[in-house]
């Protein structure tokens, strides 16, 4: 089971309880009448409600750190390597019509760089890549059940390296696959298939897949209509 990093935790735990209270606020703002203060007030307290949470409950985590606010704006801290980014309400029109797509978003920037990030909607990402880079930029990512690599690795060797026509680049794509293994990264591969590639090259490459601990995802090559060199297309 992969576990989220001490940092993933705290952002987490501090989102979930600021999440509790959007929720609730969320399920009465539907039956709030037009009056001197409207739905769009209620909606801005609600915002507001949200960030102080977030900024406590930060703040006690990992004290001294900086914040840049969508309400407050940008509050100092002792730490000036580090600061929060937070938007406590992010899809506020939504919310005010009672839409449920609606998220907290914190993020955290250290050295001016973003280091880390999480959106409270628990949606899966699935980021797509070549990984040429991927093994030397695995340190910018943290390991989550919601984040998995999908490496584009069109058939084995030979296949891969002839349809993306640099020779090294499956070597280069595996090695990176099982670096992310080994940090605890969930990975995929995904392939463009092409007609001249055999029932047995296919097996192959999914036997390989399999050892590799990989899924697999397959899309067929189709010609360009507008290519004027069909056949390598195909």
């Amino acid at each position: 089971m992969i576990r989220p990093s001490p940092l993933l935790n705290v952002m987490a735990s501090a989102v979930r309880k600021a999440a509790r209270g959007l929720a609730r606020d969320f399920g009465e703002v539907a039956e709030i009448k037009v009056a001197r203060k409207g739905p769009a007030d209620f909606v801005s307290a609600a915002d507001h409600r949200a960030e102080q949470i977030l900024f406590d409950e930060l703040s006690k985590a990992r004290p001294g750190y900086g914040f840049l606010m969508e309400e407050r704006g940008a509050i100092d801290g002792t730490d000036k390597t580090h600061q929060w980014i937070v938007d406590p309400l992010d899809g506020t029109l939504n919310f005010l019509h009672g839409i449920g797509h609606f998220a907290i978003s914190v993020g955290l920037k250290r050295d001016g760089e973003i280091v880390a990030g999480i959106v409270a909607r628990k949606k899966f990402v699935s980021l797509c890549t070549n990984a040429l880079l991927l093994e030397k930029k695995l340190d910018l990512f943290t390991p989550s059940p919601f984040l998995f690599f999908s490496v584009h690795l069109d058939g084995l060797e030979e296949e891969h390296d002839r349809a993306v026509d640099q020779k090294g680049t499956f070597q280069i794509a595996v090695k990176a696959i099982k670096a992310a293994q080994e940090k605890g990264f969930q990975v995929n591969v995904n392939a463009t298939i092409f007609n001249n590639m055999t029932a047995k090259q296919v097996a192959d490459y999914l036997d390989y897949a399999t050892e590799l601990g990989v899924n697999v995802t397959f899309s067929p090559g189709y010609a360009y209509e507008r290519a004027a060199d069909q056949e390598a297309q195909h």
